[in-house]
């Protein structure tokens, strides 16, 4: 019986080299996948971190709308800090509240809320802007 030294045709399997390219191949997917989870990642607490601020700020122009219709003043708390729970930990939001009269309507202000927060090196500022009409200013100069 002669052994022939040439390679045998039937030989089954995959090489080395297909190996070594296939998990290239399949790391470079996997890198972009966590990549893309992460950027997803940082939408949604980003989405989470304006959605609060954005009540918050409701929140904000209906208590002064409320200070001004039930104790006909307003004040200024200009700098604050407010915390937010949401879930386990706290979002910290710098407020600045501007609040001036229009010069030709005395009984009319018009408000201006920002929120600023940090989220990781971005400062992030959102904006808003109404009018609080004092309904009792009116009805005071009505009277007189």
């Amino acid at each position: 019986m002669v052994r022939s030294l040439s390679p045998r045709c039937d030989q089954r399997g995959f090489t080395f080299i297909e190996v070594m390219v296939t998990l290239v191949i399949l790391s470079v997917g996997i890198v972009g996948i966590f990549k893309s989870l992460l950027i997803s990642l940082d939408q949604i607490d980003y989405l989470t971190h304006r959605l609060y601020a954005s009540t918050t700020m409701e929140n904000l122009m209906f208590q002064k709308e409320r200070m001004l219709r039930d104790v006909s003043e307003l004040s200024l708390n200009l700098g604050e800090k407010i915390d937010v729970p949401v879930g386990n930990k706290n979002i910290r939001f710098d407020q600045n509240i501007e609040i001036s009269e229009i010069e030709s309507y005395p009984d009319l202000f018009s408000i201006d809320v920002t929120l600023s927060w940090k989220e990781g090196d971005r400062k992030i500022l959102l904006r808003q802007s109404g009018y609080l009409w004092d309904s009792t200013y009116a009805y005071k100069k009505s009277n007189l």
